[in-house]
């Protein structure tokens, strides 16, 4: 399952994503899709996390996607500095996600 993280910029440089691994059987539905309950929980529990973190008055430490390269004319180079954008909310979606290695940049 992969949980996106949406921030209040657009693009792919300013969204993120983690995965979770190890989901029990019941969490998949007849016709292969996440089920309502399991996403819904997860979602609740991640914007609580969010929340948590970004809280004055506790951790204050707000979660933040992370853009280290960008790329301009076709060609890949590192961003300096890097930029950041505070999370503000997460979305799951009924699909089950596959994690997959990158190329090395």
């Amino acid at each position: 399952m992969a949980v996106s993280l949406r921030t209040d910029t657009s693009g792919p440089a300013y969204r993120g994503r983690f995965y979770i691994g190890g989901l029990r059987p019941a969490a998949i539905d007849t016709n292969g899709s996440l089920t309502g309950s399991i996403r819904t929980e997860v979602l609740n529990k991640t914007n609580d996390l969010i929340t948590d973190l970004k809280n004055p008055a506790g951790v204050n430490m707000p979660m933040v996607t992370v853009s280290r390269f960008q790329t301009s004319g076709g060609v890949t180079v590192p961003r300096v500095p890097v930029m950041t954008a505070d999370v503000l909310n997460s979305v799951v979606d009924e699909h089950p996600d596959t994690q997959r290695r990158r190329g090395i940049r």
